[in-house]
This record gives structure tokens, C-alpha cells and sequence, in this order.
């Protein structure tokens, strides 16, 4: 099995993720020690600053998360029948 390698943050990037870590971490503590997963994903992608979307890091292209083809792919075409099967087929009655 091959162990996953990611790349090594630069010096910014890992001093704001121990920054979110701290945060996560208060947040916790005074919370009883627990959180629901609700709001640790809140602190983790919209802390002032530190959480991923808010945190400033360029997030598109080569140096970032999201890499877009550079030409249009076909376009699918679908038809509201199968989901409408699959939700009458929910509420038979049978179905939690």
C-alpha cells in the first residue's frame, strides 16, 4: 500500500492551520469537550481568517486546490423520470 504524500505547507500556510488548530481546540474545551461535527466544520471552512474559505489562500489553478480543463466537455443531458421513479419508490412505504 502506498502512503499518501502531500506537499509540504509553506511557512504562512502552516502557522494560520496551528492558528485553526488552537481555535478548534478553545472551542472544544469550552464546549465540555466535544463538538458536534456541525461546528467544527463551521470553524474549519469560515473562521475569521484562518478557515479555508476565508483564509485568503489562492484555492484555483496550478498552485492551488481546483484545476479547471481548459475546453468544454459534452454536456449530458438527463430526464426527471428516473428520480421521479426513485421518489415515488421512497414513499411505498416500505422505506425508512
Amino acid at each position: 500500500m502506498n502512503a499518501l504524500s502531500l506537499p509540504t505547507p509553506n511557512p504562512q500556510a502552516k502557522q494560520s492551520s496551528e492558528k485553526l488548530e488552537q481555535i478548534i481546540y478553545n472551542e472544544i474545551k469550552t464546549s465540555g469537550g466535544w463538538l458536534p461535527f456541525s461546528r467544527f466544520m463551521e470553524l474549519a471552512l469560515y473562521a475569521p481568517r484562518y478557515g479555508y474559505y476565508t483564509g485568503g489562500a489562492h484555492k484555483i489553478g496550478a498552485e492551488g486546490d481546483f484545476r479547471y480543463r481548459t475546453r468544454h466537455q459534452p454536456t449530458v443531458r438527463t430526464s426527471p423520470r428516473p428520480a421521479n421513479r426513485l421518489s415515488s419508490a421512497a414513499n411505498c412505504g416500505h422505506c425508512l
